[in-house]
């Protein structure tokens, strides 16, 4: 406030004021005087320092002022957040899933008698722990900090196993907080889990078996994702007598695999989602008639010709029985005829060879 006293004749004052700008007072008389009183809002921290200085038509050339300053100090304004994380988006059944909630004074006092809730509402019950209060049916938890101080946080952590009956749906949990002083409360943050279904890969020996006896070997429990066939858990690769493992295939031979016979397709991964949650593969077997682990689908086998011979004659011409029964060979002059060869190509080189006319 603003009191000017005149002890004159009847003036005209000015009054000049560093925060409202001034004012003009007219017709002032003697003994007279007058107040004024505003109000302003400090813009930031430190003293507010207001300067009036006053002149009169009857006292030119003086001026009066007068200056007040008064302490401004950071009115209380209390804030808090929280956030609500899980150590994983998606989870299968058995998974650990780690939440971790995080409070945050934001504001610029210190925060006491801090309450946290947090509702779960997967099948089972989690180990909530960091003493709190859980409710009757284990899915609510309260938490109360005494205190957190500016710019500090609190950070609460429990974990929870996910149940069969999970499987296939997300789970959603909410946090939220409150303290006395804040207004906009509680504050709250969510967080989500998709339970994928559960795949499963089983490998068929297709005739031969694993070391325990089985016929099939089959892995549970997987995740949605790209497997390579020869690193899953508890493999092992099938025996079959003296046939040869060639590898795994999508469809089912139904006998091993000569010397010059189309191999099927194999492969070294599977892939299983929601598309293809089962998947099975079968060992494609291969004959070894040179008993050299090598299956001979998978090498060049030579062979000797079958030969007819007949007695009598000076010689013979087209003896060698070919592999159609045709007649092959040609005119010798001795007792025996020339013997002759197969020469067995693997299906492949085969194919190449025939499919290019300028190979002999």
């Amino acid at each position: 406030a603003i009191t000017i006293t005149y002890n004159g004749d009847s003036s005209t004052a000015r009054i000049v004021d560093n925060i409202t700008g001034g004012y003009t007072i007219e017709g002032l008389e003697k003994g007279e005087f007058v107040t004024i009183t505003y109000t302003t809002m400090a813009s930031e921290d430190g003293p507010l320092t207001n300067t009036v200085t006053v002149t009169s038509d009857q006292i030119p050339g003086e001026e009066f002022k007068a200056e007040t300053t008064t302490p401004v100090t950071e009115a209380d304004a209390p804030g808090m957040s929280i956030t609500k994380t899980a150590n994983t988006d998606t989870a299968q059944v058995g998974d650990t899933v780690t939440y971790t909630i995080t409070v945050t004074n934001t504001g610029n006092v210190a925060l006491t008698d801090v309450e946290v809730t947090d509702t779960f509402t997967g099948a089972g019950n989690p180990s909530f722990g960091n003493n709190a209060e859980v409710s009757a049916d284990g899915k609510t938890a309260t938490w109360t900090i005494a205190t957190i101080a500016v710019g500090d946080k609190e950070t609460l952590t429990y974990t929870y196993i996910v149940q069969e009956a999970d499987e296939g749906k997300t789970i959603t949990n909410t946090a939220a907080a409150k303290a006395p002083g804040l207004v906009d409360t509680p504050v709250e943050d969510g967080e989500t889990v998709t339970v994928s279904d559960q795949f499963t890969l089983t490998y068929d020996a297709n005739g031969g078996s694993f070391g325990n006896e089985e016929e099939t070997f089959t892995v549970p429990n997987l995740s949605g994702g790209t497997y390579t066939l020869t690193d899953t858990q508890g493999y092992n690769e099938p025996t079959n007598g003296n046939y040869v493992f060639i590898g795994w295939s999508e469809t089912q031979p139904e006998t091993a695999i000569g010397a010059g016979e189309k191999i099927p397709d194999c492969i070294t991964e599977v892939t299983l989602n929601a598309d293809n949650p089962t998947q099975t593969v079968y060992a494609v077997w291969g004959e070894d008639a040179n008993g050299d682990d090598i299956a001979d689908a998978q090498q060049i086998v030579i062979r000797p010709a079958d030969i007819t011979i007949y007695t009598g004659g000076s010689g013979y011409e087209g003896v060698v029985e070919g592999s159609n029964g045709e007649m092959t060979g040609s005119s010798t002059s001795h007792g025996l005829p020339e013997p002759g060869y197969y020469l067995v190509l693997p299906y492949e080189l085969n194919e190449d060879l025939r499919g290019n006319s300028s190979t002999t």
